[in-house]
């Protein structure tokens, strides 16, 4: 899901819809993509969204005006893609069978660098400097990297590779709280905390089954587990502070409480904070 500033935006996998929904829950305006697009990431540029097409065989990123809430083009990418970012000039997509990022213009779609993460990219961040790759599971089909479960850092601006380090399991799903990174590690059940400026683990927090997405609300970290139907609340006043040394490897407890609302929730897959 993303926010343009008035209405949510959701990208449905399986009718290969975008659903533009307003802050009462109504559904708005319904933008149909191609039959096979099966859309996943999202993210908004100020002006458009831009939905990675991860249907078989689609390889391309489609580009909707939210003013007219009409698709204006779409654009050849790399093998799989599925998580979009913003840095302020430039798109992002994950190629996940590529193991590998693209920048494109968000004037034209065009391509404009490629750069290697780890393996099976699913999820693309930017914390106002830096690019956080998550990377999952999946088959290596590019050249040898590190990353099965893993983050990788890229600076903006140049594309420098600041490195790829090891988190959890299956990671999908990220968010910057200002001077962290969390990582959702789907195959462990627990969420990792990274130090943005130095990469430092800050903890291994648990979380409930198959968290796969997560948001910031300026005091807590909410958490979607799609395998389990609920949402992990974890206050960051409940969260201790780690020397700068200090390097956190075993699970921590974090002061974190699951809701369960299994009638409400059924497999959640995305998070988006609408500033309320």
């Amino acid at each position: 899901m993303a926010f343009d500033g008035t209405n949510i935006w959701v990208t449905d996998y399986t009718s290969s819809d975008v659903m533009v929904v307003n802050q009462s829950g109504a559904v708005v305006s319904v933008i149909t993509l191609n039959p096979a697009a099966h859309p996943e990431g999202i993210v908004f540029d100020g002006t458009y969204m831009w939905i990675a097409n991860n249907g078989q065989g689609m390889d391309s990123v489609s580009k909707l005006s939210v003013a007219a809430k009409a698709l204006v083009a779409s654009y050849p990418v790399g093998h799989a893609p599925d998580g979009v970012g913003f840095d302020g000039s430039r798109i992002w997509v994950t190629n996940s069978y590529n193991n590998n990022v693209w920048t494109l213009s968000k004037d034209t779609g065009q391509q404009l660098a490629a750069y290697w993460t780890g393996t099976f990219p699913l999820t693309v961040i930017y914390d106002g400097t830096n690019m956080w790759i998550g990377n999952g599971t999946g088959v290596n089909v590019g050249p040898p990297v590190p990353g099965i479960g893993s983050l990788t850092k890229i600076r903006a601006t140049d594309g420098t590779a600041l490195g790829t380090f090891t988190v959890g399991h299956h990671v999908r799903g990220l968010v910057y709280d200002g001077t962290s990174v969390w990582a959702c590690n789907g195959n462990d059940n627990t969420v990792s905390r990274v130090r943005a400026n130095d990469v430092a683990l800050l903890g291994t927090y648990p979380t409930g089954k198959a968290p796969r997405a997560v948001a910031f609300d300026g005091t807590n970290i909410w958490v979607a587990n799609s395998g389990e139907n609920s949402l992990t609340l974890i206050s960051l006043g409940a969260v201790p502070n780690f020397d700068a040394a200090a390097q956190v490897s075993a699970s921590t407890p974090a002061g974190g409480r699951t809701i369960v609302a299994p009638q409400a929730l059924h497999g959640p897959m995305s998070l988006v904070l609408d500033g309320g």
